[in-house]
């Protein structure tokens, strides 16, 4: 499979990641734009690729339920 392919998919398993915890977390008043969900997965791809560097799993994305501690 072409890598660009891969990265495709992968951002788009992420960026419903984020999308699903600012359902969560816009109730503590914490959520991002789509602007900022998008500039964050360019920038995520951006450093995988210069440190040549993969990901298994999900990532970090879905974890901002950490700052939400009730």
């Amino acid at each position: 499979m072409d890598d660009t392919l891969l990265m495709l998919l992968s951002g788009k398993n992420q960026i419903e990641a984020i999308r699903k915890t600012n359902d969560y977390t816009q109730r503590f008043g914490l959520s991002l734009s789509e602007e900022d969900v998008q500039e964050l997965m360019v920038s995520h791809m951006e450093c995988l690729k210069e440190e040549q560097r993969i990901e298994f799993g999900g990532g970090i994305y879905g974890e901002g339920k950490q700052f939400c501690n009730i």
